[in-house]
């Protein structure tokens, strides 16, 4: 028996395969694509098999004792490379756009860049220096989180963190976590979209209980979410049963 989890309505390819070989195919229940009968509808985020409170717990600490200032005021920027196989013919932002961005959101506070693609000099002061390891401890603490990739998006959403997600393509999940929860905004077409993403951002950003508001809008999404390891647990032994007998 083979148990799979995915929340990428855009990977086709790998879907087509998943839906040939796999034995059971759980989603999120926004999911947007119909997979047919081997699919189950879970209400939940593929993020909180890592950090939900149950698995994973924010802790300054670890930041501070690897050089990482949890209590300065900071916002992270996240810059895909663009080269995943559904990311063709995409392109996201020039060196410029990027250092402008950096530029408008160091008015409130230190900015740091992650970049899939490498930094390029001008960009390299502003580099996220903690280990690999450590970014979900630095999403949690960041007063806003500007992301390219989904991912990343919903991990700050789950952790309380507000988030832009500034993307042409669109997932079940970042949508909810948009229209239900209003932890994450979804800029997902037009030219200008990074503009008007900054542009939310910072509106949000003028707000000072803005990290107390995103808690409690983490505390709801807590509540009315299942908890995904134990609930994939108990579907892989059921499975694993059935495949015995």
């Amino acid at each position: 028996p083979h148990l799979l989890y995915e929340d990428t309505e855009v990977s086709k390819f790998s879907l087509r395969l998943c839906k040939v070989f796999s034995t059971e195919i759980l989603t999120p229940s926004t999911f947007l694509t119909d997979l047919g009968p081997k699919q189950k509808r879970v209400d939940t985020y593929k993020e909180l098999f890592y950090l939900h409170p149950n698995v994973f717990t924010p802790d300054r600490q670890v930041l501070r004792e690897a050089g990482f200032d949890p209590d300065e005021p900071y916002v992270l920027l996240r810059f895909v490379a663009w080269n995943a196989s559904h990311d063709i013919g995409k392109r996201g932002l020039t060196e410029e756009a990027k250092l402008a961005l950096v530029k408008r959101f160091a008015r409130y506070g230190r900015v740091y860049v992650s970049d899939e693609g490498g930094l390029t000099e001008a960009l390299e002061p502003y580099a996220l220096g903690t280990p690999y390891e450590l970014v979900h401890h630095v999403l949690a603490f960041a007063r806003l989180v500007y992301s390219e990739g989904a991912t990343m998006a919903s991990e700050a959403a789950v952790l309380g963190t507000h988030g832009m997600y500034v993307n042409t393509i669109i997932s079940g999940s970042t949508r909810e976590q948009c229209e239900r929860y209003h932890l994450l905004y979804n800029f997902n077409d037009g030219e200008d979209r990074y503009e008007r993403a900054a542009d939310k951002a910072e509106e949000l950003l003028s707000d000072p209980d803005l990290e107390t508001r995103g808690q409690e809008k983490r505390a709801r999404l807590l509540a009315e979410k299942v908890d995904i390891n134990g609930y994939f647990l108990s579907e892989a032994e059921r499975l694993a049963k059935a495949g015995r007998k």
